[in-house]
């Protein structure tokens, strides 16, 4: 496993295609996503891959909460930067921003209160965290920052570190 290994350039645009196509195969992910109700998980499951939810919930850029007006949650994936070499780059750092309004952070889980955005976290770090996939490699989760975006919603950004094989 290597940190920070060089990359193909052209493998940075498949690598967030590969993260959000994994996402949208997650039942309980999209459902927690998609489903504004208080028990998000009893909701009608989805037909997988749930690609209606790209461009809508699920997006490849970083969070820009100034443009939400409704109540939602949306999922961003996004690679913060990284250094040229050649025709190669060396890049290490993933972010997943979990936007969440503040009206919908409270659900319901098997009859226990949970707190959404925290459900959504476990349920990233359980589809990606030392899981081998494709071009992608590992995925190692590092950090989190728990922001207040506006009045409206908050910000969950998660830092994970991409491990070539």
């Amino acid at each position: 496993m290597v940190r920070g290994d060089r990359l193909k350039i052209e493998l940075l645009s498949e690598n967030l295609i590969i993260i959000l196509q994994e996402v949208m195969k997650q039942q309980n992910l999209c459902k927690l996503i998609k489903y504004n109700q208080s028990n998000p998980l009893s909701q009608t499951d989805l037909v997988l891959p749930a690609s209606s939810l790209l461009m809508t919930s699920i997006f490849p850029y970083p969070a820009d909460v100034e443009t939400i007006t409704e109540d939602c949650v949306q999922l961003r994936c996004w690679i913060p930067g990284g250094k040229f070499a050649g025709a190669d780059i060396s890049i290490n750092d993933i972010f997943m921003d979990i936007v969440v309004a503040k009206s919908l952070f409270l659900i319901t889980i098997g009859g226990k209160p949970m707190l959404r955005p925290y459900v959504i976290m476990k349920e990233l770090i359980d589809t990606f965290d030392g899981n081998s996939i494709a071009t992608l490699g590992k995925l190692g989760f590092k950090t989190f920052a728990h922001l207040t975006a506006n009045s409206k919603f908050d910000l969950f950004r998660i830092k994970a570190e991409m491990m070539t094989l």
